[in-house]
């Protein structure tokens, strides 16, 4: 998620080094007055999430953000709770008191996520792509993938009906695949997160209809997984790496093809 922040420079550092934290959060931009800001809006459409000292914008701001194209969603920041509460009339996302408690600032951040996710699961769960069958291309849908599968250097993904291999290894398809559906979890395997059963720090069992499949979780993917896990649950902990996935031709025999 691409996020901005409109406030003064001491707190400005101090919500970066808390958005550290957060391995989806993508600073693009920091800002001491709301009129940079809004022209910074005007122009940039691909920015998800806005903190905002109220104060410091002035009461224009937040009905200046309604008039934008693709506005972000409004984290406000305030001294007071009075003028931070005030702000939520404009339907932002949360409000935050200085000076800001890291676990508050999870909280609302964690919020953002959960949003953001849910705005963009359905374009994805119906995207869909073109893989080599046996004599032909076949189409399948994103949802019905259960798991990738590295083999040796090309990769095979697998439906509940059959396996389709493909001539990409499994580091180019988890940076393509959009990441609100599928996730890393061993050096040889990307699962659909949407169908884990049950999960442990070594392994995890996927079920989707009459399949039942036990995978290996790889140690030093198993914290990511468990805070991605945490969120998807709807507690308030933790967040989760999110990439845009990426639409684009490709050649034939092997390969993937994505439709628009």
């Amino acid at each position: 998620m691409n996020y901005i922040i409109i406030d003064d420079k001491v707190s400005s550092k101090i919500l970066e080094e808390f958005a550290l934290g957060f391995s989806s959060l993508n600073l693009v931009g920091t800002f001491s007055d709301s009129a940079s800001a809004i022209n910074h809006l005007s122009k940039q459409h691909n920015i998800d999430l806005a903190f905002v000292d109220i104060n410091l914008a002035g009461p224009d701001f937040l009905p200046g953000i309604g008039n934008l194209v693709n506005p972000p969603e409004i984290i406000v920041l305030s001294s007071t709770v009075p003028d931070a509460r005030n702000a939520l009339n404009y339907n932002v996302l949360d409000f935050l008191i200085k000076p800001v408690n890291y676990s508050r600032f999870t909280m609302a951040v964690n919020r953002a996520i959960s949003l953001n996710l849910q705005k963009s699961s359905v374009t994805s769960e119906e995207s869909e792509l073109f893989v080599r069958g046996d004599s032909s291309l076949v189409k399948l849908r994103m949802k019905d993938i259960i798991y990738i599968e590295a083999v040796k250097e090309n990769a095979s993904i697998r439906t509940l009906d059959k396996e389709y291999p493909v001539h990409y290894n499994l580091d180019w398809i988890e940076k393509q695949f959009p990441s609100e559906i599928f996730i890393r979890v061993h050096r040889l395997f990307i699962v659909n997160k949407r169908l884990i059963t049950s999960l442990s720090e070594s392994s995890l069992e996927l079920v989707s209809g009459d399949m039942h499949k036990n995978l290996p979780v790889d140690r030093s993917f198993s914290p990511h997984l468990m805070n991605i896990m945490n969120v998807m649950a709807g507690k308030n902990l933790f967040t989760f790496s999110q990439r845009n996935s990426v639409n684009l031709p490709f050649d034939l025999y092997g390969k993937l093809y994505f439709i628009p």
